[in-house]
């Protein structure tokens, strides 16, 4: 009963923490070579596109015929990684505990203790759960590269479509 409770708040907590929104950080790399890191996509209007730069909060508008690389940065996905992992592994360990447990023969001149089939499960979901940390932690942090977009060699109308299909977060060709 007591694996099963901190399953329930370990799920609860893990719920609770990957459920907040973040908004998209994008840097754009323009054509006079200068980069504004940490901008948020707002709003296409003819040929020109608003973003606002979170250091200030200001909203400035740019020419897509200045853009020549818009880059998604993306955050590390190591601890959602890392808490998936543990959780999967704490269950699949403490299922293998349970499964290969064998119930001890007992000696006639000696002490017979047996603990039952909870102290192999706690120990899988230990060792599970450690695994799991470091081997979701891996997976997580090699699957949050960012996302780049040249927009140098597209012609006008091209680089209006691409943008407006980051806007709407569609796939962009």
């Amino acid at each position: 009963m007591q694996v099963r409770s901190v399953f329930v708040m370990l799920i609860i907590l893990f719920a609770a923490s990957s459920s907040r929104a973040e908004d998209d950080k994008w840097q754009l790399i323009l054509a006079n070579g200068d980069t504004l890191a940490n901008a948020s996509l707002q709003e296409l209007a003819g040929d020109s596109i608003a973003i606002i730069l979170s250091e200030t909060k200001l909203t400035k508008w740019i020419s897509v015929d200045d853009i020549v690389e818009l880059r998604k940065v993306n955050r590390s996905k190591f601890w959602k990684g890392a808490g998936i992992g543990t959780l999967a592994g704490t269950a699949g360990g403490v299922l293998f505990g349970l499964a290969t447990y064998k119930k001890p023969t007992p000696s006639p001149n000696e002490w017979n203790f047996d603990f039952g089939p909870g102290l192999p499960a706690i120990g899988g979901g230990i060792m599970g759960g450690f695994m799991g940390f470091f081997l979701g932690g891996a997976i997580g942090a090699l699957s949050g590269k960012d996302e780049i977009y040249q927009l140098k060699t597209m012609e006008h109308a091209q680089k209006l479509n691409a943008i407006w299909a980051l806007l709407k977060r569609e796939e962009v060709n």
